[in-house]
């Protein structure tokens, strides 16, 4: 079985749930009167208070997995296989994704090749995400998955991450995020706009006609699809015991499955930091020659020999429990191992401008050497999370030099994930290993004219977590004036 699965160690998320925030953390208080984080930088979930009850935040600490199944290649597998069948039923006929299972293995000490079945544990199911999306959570976020990619029985739902971005960890690179139906407008109107229609070139559109006229009779899929893997058997896409499944005529070529691995002192299996983990996966789909519904029991005279001897063991065991729960799902092969990952840290570093004493040029053995009497320094933002008040808390620091550690203690400033008002707290703590090895740019770049240009800052960085990371002031442009506060400084 061939897949394509990404592992992704999630930002620190918050999870929300309803309830009374004890005391006993410290002294926070509002930095100044009404003063509030810009709504536009909130890309999370929005808690808004119902009647009495005020969404208090709780923290949340995962691994989150994606994962891509071949939709179309399946949907032409049974189309192959079924078509020209005695009793073909489309709706029946079709790969119907029900079910989901992932499992878990430690590689700390040793290499996936060394891992055996017992080391596998399972961590998440489609049961698991219904009953916290149902149970604990209190709501759950915006999806970002146009809907023809994705299934209702195996993309689980996305956390109310609160203020944090989470589209990069329950997206798939092979996943589109934009429908095929805004896809094809947009195709047409470059078409237009390449073609350069005049108004002589129009034809007018005749009475009744909609917006949609001319374009080609799309298929916009099914509000079922689901995840990537390549079954062996072939899988596909919808659920409910036989219900109203759509028949696509044009199958989109991905559908998205994602799963969480959730730490929690409750669990006896939870993650922990620092130990490197794999995960696998398999799926489950309504079984075509005995589906949930056992009013589209293929006829027995229909099914071959082999299929037969299957299907009669499973009405048998239907026929003892007297229900057909538990005996028509068809589960795939597992995957292979996905890559490598761990919980992430509790720290993301965004870096800002880098600043160098003026340079001068050596020639040292025939080679041109740049030098400077001080290092460089570079301003960067530390956006920590804060278990006790269990929201963001961006430190900004300014004069970083290599060995410059990225801890801190003092007064730092808060972010309420709810009503979204700037807090100040007097004993912030950040202890952060992580450290600054190398720092780059800030030097003035040849122009002509009046104005100057420096190039970008970078920094070499060695996380808590052992791993070399460079980050760099062109892709943290954004994430660092947002939580260094740049527009409410006039920068």
């Amino acid at each position: 079985m061939g897949m394509d699965m990404g592992m992704y160690g999630a930002d620190m998320g918050m999870g929300m749930e309803m309830g009374m925030m004890g005391g006993g953390m410290g002294t926070m208080s509002a930095t100044a009167a009404g003063r509030r984080f810009d709504p536009k930088h909130n890309f999370g979930f929005a808690a808004i208070p119902k009647d009495s009850m005020k969404p208090v935040p709780q923290y949340a600490w995962f691994i989150s997995g994606t994962a891509v199944i071949p939709h179309k290649a399946m949907a032409e597998s049974f189309r192959k296989a079924f078509r020209e069948a005695d009793g073909y039923l489309p709706i029946r006929d079709q790969p119907l994704y029900f079910n989901y299972e992932v499992q878990r293995a430690d590689v700390t000490s040793k290499g996936v090749d060394e891992l055996t079945d017992e080391d596998w544990i399972v961590r998440y199911t489609r049961e698991q995400n219904v009953l916290e999306a149902a149970k604990i959570w209190a709501g759950y976020a915006t999806e970002v998955v146009p809907e023809e990619y994705r299934d209702m029985n195996v993309t689980a739902y996305i956390p109310p991450i609160l203020l944090a971005d989470y589209k990069k960890f329950v997206t798939h690179p092979l996943i589109p995020m934009v429908s095929r139906r805004e896809e094809q407008m947009k195709a047409r109107e470059e078409m237009m706009q390449e073609e350069q229609f005049g108004v002589d070139d129009l034809e007018l559109a005749g009475p009744g006609a909609t917006g949609m006229a001319g374009m080609g009779g799309m298929d916009m899929g099914m509000d079922m699809g689901m995840s990537s893997m390549d079954m062996g058997m072939g899988m596909g896409g919808m659920g409910a015991y036989g219900g109203m499944a759509i028949v696509e005529e044009d199958p989109v070529e991905y559908k998205l499955m994602r799963f969480y691995d959730f730490a929690s002192n409750r669990d006896k299996n939870t993650p922990l930091p620092g130990r490197k983990y794999v995960y696998r996966i398999r799926l489950a789909v309504v079984d075509p020659n005995f589906p949930a519904n056992a009013l589209q029991q293929p006829k027995v005279a229909s099914l071959s020999g082999e299929v037969y001897q299957r299907v009669s063991k499973l009405m048998e065991a239907a026929e003892t429990d007297k229900s057909r729960k538990g005996h028509f799902q068809r589960w795939s092969d597992w995957s292979d191992p996905s890559p490598t990952i761990s919980l992430p840290t509790f720290n993301n570093y965004y870096v800002g401008p880098v600043e160098r004493s003026r340079t001068k040029t050596l020639q040292v053995k025939g080679k041109t050497v740049e030098y400077s009497s001080d290092p460089p320094t570079a301003k960067a933002v530390n956006l920590g999370y804060n278990i006790a008040y269990k929201t963001t808390m961006p430190v900004w620091m300014e004069s970083l030099k290599p060995g410059s550690v990225l801890s801190y203690e003092g007064p730092a400033e808060l972010i309420d994930p709810i009503d979204l008002v700037v807090k100040k707290v007097e004993d912030a703590k950040i202890a952060s290993q992580t450290t600054v090895i190398d720092i780059d740019g800030g030097r003035v770049l040849p122009m002509t004219g009046e104005s100057e240009l420096e190039e970008p800052g970078m920094m070499l960085l060695y996380d808590e977590n052992g791993s070399l990371k460079v980050t760099g002031e062109v892709e943290d442009q954004e994430m660092y004036r947002i939580y260094s506060f740049a527009e409410e400084r006039g920068l």
